[in-house]
């Protein structure tokens, strides 16, 4: 089971932030990455979808991940505009379905400031943990 320090996760919602700074009106960012390669990841815009916004916009980063790339472990970070604040980033139950077809071993999410959270997909089984 892995253990995370709140630092990393910071990180990686700063990195998403980073990558969609040009999406002003949006509040919320999820980012998704293969915990073996952080080369790869997705992204989606959360919480806003205006009406232009095309249908595959609601697509979950983390089923968007899984769907594009041959992934067993994911890491799901979401995080607040102007702040890295992490946020709870847990897959929703058609997320959780997708994968659990798609074989995912292990999904760590974001929770808090305080917690991460690890999903097993295959067990259908949650753990919290606290940050080192």
């Amino acid at each position: 089971m892995p253990t995370f320090k709140r630092k990393k996760f910071v990180q990686l919602a700063e990195f998403c932030i980073k990558k969609q700074r040009k999406h002003e009106h949006i509040d919320t960012y999820l980012c998704s990455f293969d915990l073996s390669d952080n080369s790869r990841y997705a992204l989606n815009l959360q919480n806003i979808v205006h009406n232009e916004y095309k249908k595959s916009c609601l697509i979950h980063a983390e089923s968007r991940l899984a769907k594009n790339h041959s992934v067993k472990k994911l890491l799901v970070v979401r995080t607040r505009r102007h702040t890295p604040e992490l946020l709870m980033a847990m897959p929703c139950v058609l997320c959780q379905t997708f994968l659990k077809n798609k074989k995912i071993e292990e999904v760590v999410y974001s929770i808090d400031e305080k917690t991460y959270g690890i999903y097993y997909p295959q067990k259908n089984k949650f753990k919290t943990k606290t940050f080192k």
